[in-house]
């Protein structure tokens, strides 16, 4: 059996305002040791039923330190105030490595390289030749010539796999996704072209394969699961890599990003369209023509949005009922 609480107010870390009731789970812990490879996802899915809740739930303690973030080997207590739920940090671990909405495995490949870039760029990116030996496919430390002379030292090799149009108006956005291959350093510049050293290689390395600035290595910023503001409605435009269908934990790209308000952290639903089926009004008289009726579309999942770019983000399926296909609907969570 589920209650349900109407909230006052949520912590004062979010500007996220409450609207609706939190339904915490008759099995939820009145208290809840963090452990290592837990995640605010996780967390808040052990108390919620709508995970997305969480800053209505979470309660900063002002009394202990680092009040907002969360470690492995803290002490978190389930407590009521004013007749509403509130997750309280009750002690203190000596963890120097906060939790992070989800796993650092599964986001650092979507955080910390470039993985989409409007479609345009393509063309002026440096690319691969191929090997100094003249082979096309490249593994390994090998070397190899680029079609241009590069400026920077240290580069990222990616390979251009889908891409992905929104219409604005009188023009469309375009961005391509990009698979990180390999890793290479320049060692010489010659007669308008470069010579570089792969220093790490995920995938062979293939002419016109793409090179990028390596990207200064940062920790992925924290963010927290919540609901996108109301009002955002767009689609789900296909898996990142280009297959057709997208399931649980697959990275997605939507059509809408930080003009249109997203940020990380920010859930939205997944809905498909109503089957459109055929009605025969008066089934005594077969010969009169049918019409045509269209039945309520139907929730099929829920995405969190990772990382986002100017009219387009990225966002990982956190759950499905099925497999999800290009141009299903998001929306903003019902409150």
């Amino acid at each position: 059996m589920l209650k349900i609480l109407i909230t006052a107010g949520i912590a004062a870390m979010f500007t996220y305002q409450a609207s609706a009731s939190v339904i915490v789970s008759d099995s939820a812990p009145k208290t809840y040791v963090v452990k290592k490879g837990d995640t605010l996802w996780g967390i808040s899915a052990i108390y919620l039923d709508k995970p997305w809740k969480w800053p209505e739930l979470w309660k900063v303690n002002p009394s202990i330190a680092n009040p907002h973030l969360i470690y492995p080997g803290d002490v978190l207590s389930l407590v009521w105030q004013d007749g509403s739920p509130r997750l309280i940090k009750t002690s203190t671990s000596n963890s120097d490595s906060p939790l992070q909405a989800l796993s650092k495995v599964l986001l650092s490949p979507y955080t910390r390289t470039d993985t989409l870039i409007p479609t345009s760029d393509l063309m002026l990116a440096p690319k691969v030749i191929s090997s100094t030996e003249g082979r096309l496919l490249i593994t390994g430390r090998d070397q190899a010539y680029v079609d241009t002379e590069l400026s920077m030292p240290e580069w990222e090799v990616y390979r251009p796999v889908s891409g992905f149009n929104r219409e604005l108006g009188k023009h469309t956005a375009s961005v391509t996704s990009l698979r990180h291959i390999a890793s290479a350093s320049v060692v010489a510049a010659d007669s308008g072209r470069a010579k570089i050293l792969f220093t790490r290689v995920h995938q062979e390395v293939r002419p016109n394969d793409i090179l990028l600035p390596k990207l200064s290595g940062q920790d992925i910023q924290p963010f927290y699961p919540k609901p996108a503001a109301e009002g955002i409605e767009g689609k789900m435009i296909g898996h990142l890599y280009g297959q057709r269908y997208a399931g649980m934990r697959d990275v997605v790209v939507v059509d809408r990003g930080d003009v249109d308000g997203l940020s990380a952290g920010d859930t939205l639903t997944i809905s498909e369209p109503g089957a459109v089926v055929r009605s025969q009004k008066n089934l005594a008289k077969p010969g009169e023509p049918s019409t045509t009726v269209t039945l309520p579309s139907q929730h099929i999942g829920t995405l969190m949005v990772i990382r986002t770019y100017s009219q387009f983000s990225l966002a990982i399926l956190m759950a499905a009922d099925k497999p999800v296909a290009a141009d299903s609907v998001i929306s903003s969570p019902a409150l």
